[in-house]
C-alpha cells in the first residue's frame, strides 16, 4: 500500500539505495553481506525508477534516474558495480535525450524519425564518453588525480558498452544470427528486421557518419605515426563510403580507433564486434536489392584489398606500420 501512495516509492527506494551504497563503501564487508546488498541496490533503483516514471514526464524521469546511477557509481568504490551503473546511466540518459527530441522538433518529425532521434541520442552519449577521456587525460599528476581517473574508467567502460550495444541494435538484426539463437533469437530477429537501419534518413545523417570515419582515421594517424600514409587515408575513405550506407558505422569506427590507440583492447574488441554486426545488418535492409548490396560490399572490399596490397609500393614497409 505504501508504494501506491504519491511519495511511497521514494520513502522505500531511496533508503534502500542509501543502505546499499553505505555498506558497499565498507572495504572489509563480508562477502555474504556484499552479495546481499546487490539485490537491495537493484530493488531500490527499480522502486525509485517506478516512482519517477509515475510522477514525472518520461524524459525527465529517465534523466533523473540516469543521474542517480552516476551518483551511486561515484559513491560505490567497487569497479564492477561502477561499470554496471555506468551502463545503466548511459542507457537512461540516452533515452532521455531521445525522448527530448520528440515529434514537434523540426528535423526530427515524420515517419521513421524515432530512429533518427535514437541515432542522435546515442551520438550525444558518445560525445560525453569522449569528454570523459579528455578529462582523464588532462588530470594533473598526483594520487588524488590517479584515484579520480581510476574511478572514471569503469564508469566510462560501462557507458561505452551501452552505446555500442545501442548502435548495433539500431542497425537491425545482423546476418543469420537470429536463426542461431533459437526461438528467442528468431523473435528478436523479426522485431529488429522489421525496423532494420534508419528509414528515410535525412541527408545529414550519412554525411555525419562518413565524417566520423574520417575523424577516427585522423585520430589514429595522430596517435600512431605509422598510420600517416596516403594509402591509410584511402582505407579511411573506403570505410567512410561504407559508413555512408550504414549510418551507425561511423561512430563505431571512431570508437575503435580511440580505444585501440589508448590501449583499451577489450573495448576495441567490443567495437570491432559491433562493427561486424552493423556491416552484417546490411543484408536485411530492404531499400536495396541483394545484388546492389553484394556489388557495393564487393567494390569496397576490392578497394581496401588493393590499398593493402599496394601499400609496400607506396612507400610503406611490410613491418611496423603495415
Amino acid at each position: 500500500d505504501l508504494l501506491a501512495q504519491d511519495l511511497g516509492p521514494f520513502l522505500v527506494g531511496l533508503p534502500m539505495l542509501a543502505l546499499a551504497a553505505g555498506l558497499l563503501r565498507t572495504r572489509t564487508l563480508p562477502d555474504f553481506v556484499e552479495q546481499l546488498m546487490i539485490p537491495v541496490l537493484l530493488v531500490g533503483l527499480g522502486i525509485t525508477g517506478f516512482g519517477l516514471a509515475r510522477e514525472l514526464p518520461e524524459d525527465l524521469a529517465a534523466a533523473v534516474l540516469g543521474g542517480l546511477c552516476l551518483v551511486l557509481a561515484g559513491v560505490v568504490p567497487r569497479a564492477w558495480i561502477r561499470l554496471l551503473l555506468g551502463l545503466a546511466a548511459a542507457a537512461s540518459l540516452t533515452w532521455a535525450l531521445t525522448l527530448a527530441l520528440a515529434p514537434g522538433h523540426g528535423a526530427f518529425t515524420g515517419d521513421g524519425q524515432a530512429r533518427v532521434r535514437a541515432w542522435v541520442g546515442l551520438h550525444g552519449a558518445l560525445v560525453v564518453w569522449l569528454l570523459i577521456l579528455r578529462v582523464q587525460g588532462r588530470l594533473p599528476p598526483g594520487r588524488a588525480a590517479a584515484a579520480l581517473a581510476g574511478a572514471l574508467e569503469p564508469i566510462a567502460t560501462g557507458w561505452l558498452t551501452a552505446i555500442l550495444v545501442g548502435l548495433s541494435l539500431l542497425s537491425g538484426m545482423t546476418l543469420l544470427v537470429g536463426a542461431a539463437l533459437g526461438p528467442v533469437g528468431s523473435e528478436m530477429a523479426r522485431e529488429l528486421g522489421a525496423h532494420a537501419g534508419i528509414p528515410r534518413t535525412p541527408a545529414w545523417v550519412p554525411v555525419a557518419s562518413g565524417l566520423l570515419v574520417l575523424a577516427g582515421t585522423l585520430w589514429g594517424a595522430r596517435a600512431w605515426p605509422g598510420l600517416r600514409r596516403p594509402w591509410i587515408l584511402g582505407v579511411g575513405m573506403g570505410m567512410a563510403a561504407l559508413a555512408w550506407l550504414l549510418p551507425t558505422l561511423g561512430a563505431v569506427w571512431l570508437t575503435l580507433m580511440v580505444t585501440l590507440t589508448s590501449a583499451r583492447t577489450r573495448l576495441a574488441g567490443l567495437a570491432a564486434l559491433a562493427g561486424a554486426w552493423i556491416i552484417g545488418s546490411s543484408y536485411y535492409q530492404l531499400q536495396w536489392t541483394l545484388a546492389e548490396k553484394a556489388l557495393g560490399l564487393a567494390a569496397i572490399g576490392l578497394l581496401l584489398g588493393a590499398l593493402v596490397w599496394l601499400g609496400p609500393w607506396l612507400g610503406v614497409a611490410r613491418s611496423g606500420a603495415s
